[in-house]
Order: structure tokens, then C-alpha cells, then sequence
């Protein structure tokens, strides 16, 4: 019996950019033009937000540790949800939050392989950041369990 092997290769509507800012810490950040622009500042804006969870801090609340922080964010300033399982094992591996709606507009992807993804868009312009690779894996294996967790 003949295999079919379907590739797809996906390219990206974004360059790749470095520098200062949250890149300065190892994110990658990809947006659609190559002046910085509103997406840019907001995106990263998110990243550290998202960045300092892995830490305990949320600016304007006073969180016990990190799984308090991420908790609190996902609770106060997240406005939906969406779950990635594996149909075979049930295993969560993805979590998509929406964190603005609007202008602008931004999510945040929790992923088992691909950490943390913040996607930015403000009027035409798209931005994407990926947090660090160690602080992002850690940060999204935690969302991941206690998303796995509380919708057991």
C-alpha cells in the first residue's frame, strides 16, 4: 500500500528582528515592516509582562509566587481562552489567551513545544515575540499544568 507523505511549508508574513528591549533577553521578535511601530512597543510591552510571571511579579497586584502571578494574570487581565489537547492521550498541549481585543489586539500562545508566542497586531501592522527559550518552556509547561489540572 503506497504512503503519502503530504509537506507544507508555511512562510510567515514577518522578518525577524533584534535589539534592544525584550530582545535584548533572547526573545525573537518578528513583525511586518521594519521600522518599529506601535505593534513592536505593545508586543514586547506584553512579553515582559508575561516574562516577569516566571519570576512572581504582576505590576499592580502583589502575588504570592509565580503560580499565584500567572493564576491572577489569567483571572484579571486575560478575556478568553482557547485549549489545544491531544485527542489521544487528552494531554493539554497549548493554551491560547486572548489579552486585548480591539486596537489593539494581542494574544498570548502557552505551547508545549514552542513555549510562549505573544502576537500583536495594531491596524495593519503585525508583531510576534518569543519569549526566551528556558523562561518560556518553564513559564508554558506551568500554564499547561494547571490548565490540565483544572479542566480535569
Amino acid at each position: 500500500m503506497p504512503l503519502l507523505v503530504l509537506a507544507l511549508t508555511v512562510r510567515l508574513p514577518y522578518s525577524v528582528h533584534s535589539g534592544e528591549g525584550i530582545a535584548a533577553k533572547g526573545a525573537i521578535r518578528m513583525t511586518t515592516d521594519t521600522e518599529r511601530t506601535y505593534a513592536h512597543d505593545y508586543a514586547d510591552t506584553i512579553a515582559e509582562e508575561v516574562l516577569s510571571l516566571a519570576d512572581g511579579v504582576l505590576e499592580g497586584y502583589e502575588p504570592e509566587d509565580r503560580v499565584d502571578a500567572l493564576m491572577t494574570w489569567l483571572n484579571d487581565l486575560t478575556l478568553d481562552v482557547e485549549v489545544t489537547r491531544n485527542l489521544a492521550t487528552g494531554d493539554v498541549t497549548a493554551v491560547e489567551f486572548a489579552r486585548t481585543l480591539g486596537g489593539p489586539t494581542c494574544y498570548v500562545r502557552f505551547d508545549q513545544y514552542y513555549g510562549v508566542v505573544v502576537r500583536a497586531s495594531w491596524g495593519s501592522d503585525r508583531a510576534l515575540v518569543t519569549l526566551p527559550y528556558d523562561a518560556g518552556r518553564d513559564l508554558a509547561e506551568l500554564m499547561l499544568t494547571l490548565m490540565d489540572e483544572g479542566a480535569a
